[in-house]
């Protein structure tokens, strides 16, 4: 079991484009915070994954409980889809798909989320722009995260 994940962690970490090009399914069997999540893969291989171009409220801060639990409403014993696109600290960073949903474009249109100016340079034209009409009309709405004014996302 060691090895197995020994030999993923470096194909993973040498060939990230590999894995760029790839759908990796898999069950969510924890939630970490509002953005991180645990999949298995196959039996005992698991793997954390960050939800790629979206930022959420930080433990110490307003509604990281409730953002927390809504992504375990959403995902939580459920088959997901990964298109992971880097690795970082041990973990994956990519786009969750939950039935051809975009996860973090879900989380977005739900004030659960912002959408992370820093990360979205690599976002594609199209893409960020489905991003940040899912933000304008949670934050039109003052859903979530837009209800509580003083509440700022990490990089501000």
């Amino acid at each position: 079991m060691f090895k197995n994940s020994l030999i993923l962690f470096f194909i993973v970490f040498f060939s990230v484009n590999l894995f760029a090009q790839r759908i990796i399914t898999g069950n969510v069997t924890q939630i970490i915070d509002g953005r991180t999540i645990i999949v298995e893969a196959s039996p005992n291989q698991n793997f954390s994954v960050q939800l790629q171009y979206i930022e959420v409220p930080e433990t110490e801060q307003l509604l990281s409980g409730i953002v927390k639990e809504h992504l375990e409403r959403l995902l939580l014993n459920k088959s997901v889809s990964i298109k992971v696109t880097q690795m970082a600290q041990s973990k994956w960073i990519g786009i969750v798909y939950l039935d051809n949903i975009d996860v973090s474009q879900q989380m977005l249109r739900d004030g659960a989320a912002w959408y992370d100016i820093p990360s979205s340079n690599s976002h594609d034209a199209v893409n960020r722009q489905n991003y940040q009409q899912m933000e304008a009309a949670a934050k039109s709405e003052k859903r979530g995260i837009w209800g509580i004014k003083e509440l700022k996302p990490a990089w501000v």
